[in-house]
């Protein structure tokens, strides 16, 4: 047996042990979202997965808390746009705002998040404006308005109109990023730190300032690497250093080389 095709085996058996859960994963959150409880269960029992198993469990027999909806999201590796449509309808049914007013719950916040970005990905923009206002008026209910979680909470509702300076090109709400990227560090929420700093790139886009551009990718991915629960964050702020990296007029292609080393290893 050559040498070549010894490593041919070992990269086939180490992609497989990789690829296999995450297909596994797909195959059962897709069955899931599409009200398929008998494929779903077939597949939990056959499966030997424990972390699957103890995500798919709580939804499957609907007494997930708003945390198991926010790690079933991140970690379902949808595959079809159908499915992140059937996933909107599917929390449409299944999640309600919590009956408690007092303290903001930040978990249903972060979930309604997840599903306005889903639905602004899909340029639904009339859909995304009604979670982004019901968001708030939830925000708003609550009586305990002082604390840290209801600061956090202003600003994930805020997500969206940042979203619209992104599609109108408004450079005010762009600008608006910068002061929101601070407060979400200052308030300790690297994911939604990172998601206002991307926006803020998009200002610079603007201003056709590609060396502002690539200098805010590069402080930042560190950041993103550091964050393990949400690792496309990381990869989404790579391909971004990635293009600007490419288009700059002295690109610097040992900088490229590191990035696509980091991001395939």
């Amino acid at each position: 047996m050559t040498m070549s095709v010894c490593r041919a085996i070992i990269f086939t058996a180490f992609f497989s042990s990789i690829a296999r859960p995450q297909s596994i994963a797909r195959d059962l959150s897709h069955h899931i979202v599409n009200e398929e409880y008998k494929e779903a269960f077939s597949i939990l029992q056959k499966t030997k997965e424990v972390e699957i198993q103890k995500r798919a469990v709580p939804i499957l027999f609907n007494f997930a808390s708003y945390e198991d909806y926010l790690v079933f999201i991140r970690k379902s590796n949808f595959a079809s746009r159908n499915d992140f449509q059937n996933l909107v309808y599917f929390l449409d049914k299944r999640v309600e705002a919590p009956r408690s007013t007092k303290h903001v719950n930040l978990d249903y916040v972060k979930l309604m998040y997840q599903k306005m970005n889903i639905v602004a990905n899909r340029l639904e923009l009339g859909d995304a404006a009604q979670i982004a206002e019901e968001l708030n008026k939830y925000i708003n209910s609550v009586s305990e308005k002082t604390d840290k979680n209801f600061k956090l909470a202003q600003l994930y509702a805020q997500t969206f109109e940042t979203l619209l300076g992104v599609i109108e090109r408004d450079e005010v709400k762009l600008k608006q990023s910068k002061t929101k990227m601070d407060k979400a560090l200052e308030l300790g929420d690297t994911l939604l730190h990172l998601h206002y700093a991307m926006s803020l790139a998009e200002l610079f886009i603007l201003n056709k300032d590609l060396e502002g551009y690539i200098t805010l990718y590069d402080e930042k991915l560190e950041l993103a690497a550091s964050i393990n629960a949400y690792k496309d964050m990381y990869f989404t702020m790579s391909n971004r250093l990635l293009d600007g990296l490419i288009y700059a007029p002295n690109s610097d292609n040992d900088r490229i080389e590191q990035l696509l080393f980091e991001m395939f290893n």
